[in-house]
Protein backbone atom coordinates (compact mmCIF):
# COMPACT_ATOMS: atom_id res chain seq x y z
CA UNK A 1 0.00 0.00 0.00
CA UNK A 2 1.60 3.50 -0.74
CA UNK A 3 1.97 6.05 1.45
CA UNK A 4 -0.69 8.66 0.47
CA UNK A 5 -2.93 5.64 0.26
CA UNK A 6 -2.12 4.76 3.69
CA UNK A 7 -2.79 8.46 4.77
CA UNK A 8 -6.06 8.39 2.90
CA UNK A 9 -7.85 5.81 4.40
CA UNK A 10 -6.67 7.22 7.90
CA UNK A 11 -8.32 10.45 6.94
CA UNK A 12 -11.66 8.21 5.99
CA UNK A 13 -11.66 5.94 8.67
CA UNK A 14 -11.63 9.07 11.07
CA UNK A 15 -14.08 11.49 9.06
CA UNK A 16 -16.79 8.46 8.40
CA UNK A 17 -16.97 7.23 11.89
CA UNK A 18 -17.58 11.20 12.83
CA UNK A 19 -20.13 11.47 10.32
CA UNK A 20 -21.67 8.05 11.42
CA UNK A 21 -22.10 9.63 15.08
CA UNK A 22 -24.46 12.66 13.13
CA UNK A 23 -21.05 15.06 14.36
CA UNK A 24 -20.79 18.88 14.34
CA UNK A 25 -19.92 19.19 10.67
CA UNK A 26 -17.61 21.64 11.77
CA UNK A 27 -15.90 19.33 13.84
CA UNK A 28 -15.42 17.20 11.56
CA UNK A 29 -13.33 19.70 9.74
CA UNK A 30 -11.53 20.20 12.49
CA UNK A 31 -11.06 16.17 13.27
CA UNK A 32 -9.61 16.12 9.56
CA UNK A 33 -7.00 18.98 10.39
CA UNK A 34 -5.75 17.29 13.23
CA UNK A 35 -5.33 14.19 12.00
CA UNK A 36 -3.36 15.55 8.54
CA UNK A 37 -1.06 17.43 11.41
CA UNK A 38 -0.55 14.04 13.54
CA UNK A 39 0.32 12.12 10.58
CA UNK A 40 2.87 15.02 9.67
CA UNK A 41 4.49 14.66 12.56
CA UNK A 42 4.62 11.01 12.58
CA UNK A 43 6.64 11.39 8.75
CA UNK A 44 8.43 14.11 10.01
CA UNK A 45 9.77 11.72 12.78
CA UNK A 46 10.30 9.12 10.05
CA UNK A 47 12.14 11.56 7.91
CA UNK A 48 14.17 12.56 10.72
CA UNK A 49 15.06 8.83 11.79
CA UNK A 50 15.86 8.12 7.64
CA UNK A 51 18.14 11.14 7.87
CA UNK A 52 19.96 9.67 10.83
CA UNK A 53 20.52 6.40 9.11
CA UNK A 54 21.89 8.08 5.98
CA UNK A 55 24.37 9.66 8.23
CA UNK A 56 25.75 6.88 9.95
CA UNK A 57 25.56 5.08 6.22
CA UNK A 58 28.27 7.51 5.13
CA UNK A 59 30.42 7.41 7.70
CA UNK A 60 30.91 3.55 8.15
CA UNK A 61 31.35 4.16 4.02
CA UNK A 62 34.16 6.79 4.66
CA UNK A 63 35.37 4.76 7.75
CA UNK A 64 36.08 1.80 5.64
CA UNK A 65 37.33 3.42 2.53
CA UNK A 66 39.55 5.67 4.87
CA UNK A 67 40.57 2.03 6.34
CA UNK A 68 41.43 0.62 2.18
CA UNK A 69 43.52 4.02 2.06
CA UNK A 70 45.44 3.07 4.90
CA UNK A 71 46.07 -0.61 4.35
CA UNK A 72 47.47 0.66 0.71
CA UNK A 73 49.85 3.09 2.04
CA UNK A 74 51.43 0.21 4.49
CA UNK A 75 51.52 -2.31 1.83
CA UNK A 76 53.45 0.64 -0.36
CA UNK A 77 55.62 0.80 3.13
CA UNK A 78 55.80 -2.96 3.44
CA UNK A 79 57.50 -3.29 0.34
CA UNK A 80 59.55 -0.35 0.11
CA UNK A 81 61.07 -1.83 3.44
CA UNK A 82 62.56 -4.58 1.85
CA UNK A 83 61.77 -8.50 0.21
CA UNK A 84 61.33 -9.95 3.45
CA UNK A 85 57.96 -7.92 4.46
CA UNK A 86 56.57 -8.69 0.83
CA UNK A 87 53.88 -11.24 2.30
CA UNK A 88 52.64 -8.86 4.94
CA UNK A 89 52.42 -6.37 2.18
CA UNK A 90 50.13 -8.87 0.06
CA UNK A 91 47.88 -9.26 3.43
CA UNK A 92 47.48 -5.01 3.57
CA UNK A 93 46.69 -5.64 0.11
CA UNK A 94 44.49 -8.06 1.06
CA UNK A 95 42.44 -5.97 3.79
CA UNK A 96 42.61 -2.67 1.22
CA UNK A 97 40.25 -5.14 -1.09
CA UNK A 98 38.42 -5.72 2.05
CA UNK A 99 37.66 -2.54 3.31
CA UNK A 100 37.10 -1.04 -0.47
CA UNK A 101 34.34 -3.96 -0.70
CA UNK A 102 32.61 -3.49 2.11
CA UNK A 103 32.85 0.57 1.66
CA UNK A 104 31.36 0.32 -1.83
CA UNK A 105 28.51 -1.59 -0.22
CA UNK A 106 27.91 1.11 2.73
CA UNK A 107 28.09 3.54 -0.54
CA UNK A 108 25.58 1.59 -2.16
CA UNK A 109 23.00 1.53 0.62
CA UNK A 110 23.81 5.42 1.36
CA UNK A 111 22.42 5.98 -2.15
CA UNK A 112 19.43 4.24 -1.54
CA UNK A 113 18.78 5.56 1.77
CA UNK A 114 19.33 9.11 0.44
CA UNK A 115 16.47 9.11 -2.68
CA UNK A 116 14.41 7.49 0.43
CA UNK A 117 15.00 10.20 2.63
CA UNK A 118 14.57 12.90 -0.27
CA UNK A 119 11.31 11.08 -1.37
CA UNK A 120 9.97 11.48 2.46
CA UNK A 121 10.58 15.06 2.05
CA UNK A 122 8.88 15.49 -0.83
CA UNK A 123 6.19 13.98 1.01
CA UNK A 124 6.49 15.98 3.74
CA UNK A 125 6.22 19.36 1.88
CA UNK A 126 3.22 17.77 0.16
CA UNK A 127 1.56 17.15 3.33
CA UNK A 128 2.58 20.38 4.76
CA UNK A 129 1.16 22.30 1.50
CA UNK A 130 -2.30 19.87 1.46
CA UNK A 131 -2.52 21.04 5.65
CA UNK A 132 -2.45 24.37 4.52
CA UNK A 133 -4.89 24.26 1.78
CA UNK A 134 -6.98 22.32 4.45
CA UNK A 135 -6.75 25.01 6.33
CA UNK A 136 -7.96 27.42 3.98
CA UNK A 137 -11.07 25.32 2.76
CA UNK A 138 -12.06 25.24 6.46
CA UNK A 139 -12.34 28.64 7.18
CA UNK A 140 -14.47 28.94 3.65
CA UNK A 141 -16.61 25.70 4.36
CA UNK A 142 -17.20 27.30 7.93
CA UNK A 143 -18.32 30.49 6.62
CA UNK A 144 -20.33 28.65 4.42
CA UNK A 145 -21.76 26.36 6.77
CA UNK A 146 -22.71 29.27 9.00
CA UNK A 147 -24.88 30.77 6.58
CA UNK A 148 -26.18 27.32 5.56
CA UNK A 149 -27.08 27.43 9.36
CA UNK A 150 -28.70 31.53 9.37
CA UNK A 151 -31.22 30.22 6.55
CA UNK A 152 -31.88 26.98 8.03
CA UNK A 153 -32.92 29.04 11.21
CA UNK A 154 -35.38 31.44 9.04
CA UNK A 155 -36.45 28.74 6.82
CA UNK A 156 -38.04 26.93 10.16
CA UNK A 157 -39.18 30.27 11.70
CA UNK A 158 -40.97 31.21 8.47
CA UNK A 159 -42.88 27.35 8.59
CA UNK A 160 -43.86 27.92 12.08
CA UNK A 161 -45.15 30.67 11.02
CA UNK A 162 -47.21 29.47 7.74
CA UNK A 163 -48.37 26.70 10.10
CA UNK A 164 -50.49 28.65 12.32
CA UNK A 165 -54.30 29.35 11.47
CA UNK A 166 -55.15 32.36 9.81
CA UNK A 167 -58.08 32.95 12.63
CA UNK A 168 -55.53 33.25 15.43
CA UNK A 169 -54.04 36.44 14.84
CA UNK A 170 -57.11 38.54 14.39
CA UNK A 171 -59.12 36.81 17.16
CA UNK A 172 -56.68 37.74 19.63
CA UNK A 173 -56.97 41.20 18.50
CA UNK A 174 -60.43 41.14 18.46
CA UNK A 175 -60.59 40.08 22.06
CA UNK A 176 -58.12 42.76 22.92
CA UNK A 177 -60.24 45.45 21.34
CA UNK A 178 -63.20 43.95 22.89
CA UNK A 179 -61.64 43.87 26.27
CA UNK A 180 -60.38 48.04 25.72
CA UNK A 181 -63.45 48.93 24.66
CA UNK A 182 -65.57 47.35 27.75
CA UNK A 183 -62.49 48.54 30.53
CA UNK A 184 -63.15 52.25 28.16
CA UNK A 185 -67.45 52.33 28.91
CA UNK A 186 -66.59 50.95 32.64
CA UNK A 187 -64.25 53.91 33.31
CA UNK A 188 -66.72 56.61 31.58
CA UNK A 189 -69.72 55.02 33.74
CA UNK A 190 -67.95 55.75 36.96
CA UNK A 191 -66.62 59.09 36.16
CA UNK A 192 -70.48 60.14 35.58
CA UNK A 193 -71.06 58.51 38.51
CA UNK A 194 -68.44 60.09 40.90
CA UNK A 195 -69.87 63.23 39.09
CA UNK A 196 -73.31 63.52 40.77
CA UNK A 197 -76.13 65.49 39.11
CA UNK A 198 -75.92 68.61 36.98
CA UNK A 199 -77.27 72.01 37.62
CA UNK A 200 -78.76 71.88 34.74
CA UNK A 201 -80.74 68.61 35.50
CA UNK A 202 -83.98 69.22 37.05
CA UNK A 203 -85.18 67.67 40.28
CA UNK A 204 -87.97 65.56 39.72
CA UNK A 205 -90.05 64.78 41.90
CA UNK A 206 -92.40 61.71 42.17
CA UNK A 207 -96.06 61.64 42.07
CA UNK A 208 -97.49 62.34 45.54
CA UNK A 209 -101.48 61.73 46.34
CA UNK A 210 -102.50 64.03 48.60
CA UNK A 211 -105.94 63.67 50.91
CA UNK A 212 -108.66 65.58 49.93
CA UNK A 213 -108.46 68.04 53.00
CA UNK A 214 -104.99 69.26 51.95
CA UNK A 215 -106.13 69.68 48.19
CA UNK A 216 -109.22 71.73 49.29
CA UNK A 217 -106.69 73.84 51.43
CA UNK A 218 -104.01 74.28 48.34
CA UNK A 219 -106.81 75.66 46.53
CA UNK A 220 -107.94 78.31 48.80
CA UNK A 221 -104.15 79.47 49.73
CA UNK A 222 -103.82 79.72 45.79
CA UNK A 223 -107.24 81.59 45.38
CA UNK A 224 -106.05 84.10 48.41
CA UNK A 225 -102.51 85.02 46.49
CA UNK A 226 -105.03 85.29 43.19
CA UNK A 227 -106.70 88.30 44.82
CA UNK A 228 -103.57 89.68 46.11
Amino acid sequence: MGFWERIRRVFAANINALLDKAEDPELVLKQTIEDMRDEFARTKGYVAEAMVQLKRLEKDAEKHEKSAAGYLVKAKQLLASGEANEFLAKEALQRKKENEQIGLQYRASADKQRQAVEQLKSNLGRMERKIAEAERKKSLLTAELRVAETRQRIADITSSVHQLPSSEPHEAFRRVSEKIEDMSLRAEVAHELSAGPSASTPLLIEDVSFGSEVESEFEKLKAELGKK
